[in-house]
């Protein structure tokens, strides 16, 4: 869990997509709206943690079907978050 930690971290960081992925997870019915601005309220040190936490959760829930990490760092960085839920399939990527 760590290392997906440390990816989410570093994708928020470059991307600033934390809410994308937050509103993506609410439209296929993962969490509640509500509970997107409560995450989004608390401390932006924990969002990566707490989205790891969720991303994992709906998986062994099977409320979603696939949560990909792809990051490299050489030569060039590159990083591909894919989630796959029942009806739909979204990609957020760096470089």
């Amino acid at each position: 869990m760590v290392k997906q930690i440390d990816f989410l971290a570093k994708m928020f960081k470059v991307l600033n997509n934390r809410q994308e992925i937050l509103e993506f997870l609410a439209e296929t019915k993962v969490i509640k709206l509500v509970d997107v601005q409560d995450i989004l309220l608390t401390n932006h040190n924990t969002h990566a943690g707490q989205i790891a936490a969720l991303l994992s959760g709906a998986v062994k829930e099977e409320q979603l079907q696939l949560v990909d990490y792809e990051w490299s760092i050489l030569p060039v960085e590159k990083m591909l978050l894919t989630i796959v839920s029942d009806s739909t399939k979204k990609e957020w990527r760096y470089r």
